[in-house]
């Protein structure tokens, strides 16, 4: 979804598949506008650089979607630029992969989880597979749930209480 800069842009019942930045970031989705997607996924994206999923610059706000299957360099799933941010809410960020950091998640600017789960997502670097919050960036620290007996689900980011709130 390339030229979304400087506009208001809003997806919803919908999805984002196949896409690729071959020389870029946001495989399926570049925003440097205000981005919004409700009810819709966005699955086997692919980004050279940042962003497989999404390219964050400015403000983007998912609700009730499904970003899986993504992979870039950094962000498999999303990628939110410094002094951006997106809010994530009623969502899942799963089955990404990056090269390096934050295969679910790279973050560098403003980060807000509201009852989302990120799971699944491969990164290279050890302990980064799922969110990658870039050093100086938004001190959100999400609450991991570890793997049970009854649950053979990979940890996953769920923050199911009171709106978390990360800034710059």
């Amino acid at each position: 979804m390339p030229g979304s800069e400087n506009h208001q842009v809003t997806f919803s019942e919908g999805s984002i598949s196949r896409c690729a930045a071959e020389s870029g970031q946001g495989g399926g989705v570049f925003s440097g506008g205000t981005f919004s997607l409700a009810a819709a996924s966005l699955y086997e994206n692919t980004a050279a650089t940042d962003g497989g999923g999404i390219f964050n610059i400015n403000d983007a706000t998912i609700r009730y979607a499904s970003l899986y299957g993504n992979g870039a360099q950094r962000g498999g799933g999303v990628f939110n630029a410094g002094a951006s941010s997106i809010e994530i809410a009623n969502s899942t960020v799963a089955e990404n992969f990056a090269s390096t950091d934050g295969g679910g998640l790279y973050n560098a600017g403003s980060l807000r989880l509201i009852s989302a789960t990120v799971a699944f997502n491969q990164g290279r670097s050890r302990g980064r597979r799922h969110l990658q919050q870039r050093r100086g960036s938004s001190p959100y620290t999400p609450r991991w749930r570890r793997r049970t007996k009854r649950d053979r689900r990979l940890p996953i980011c769920s923050d199911s209480s009171a709106p978390a709130t990360a800034s710059t």
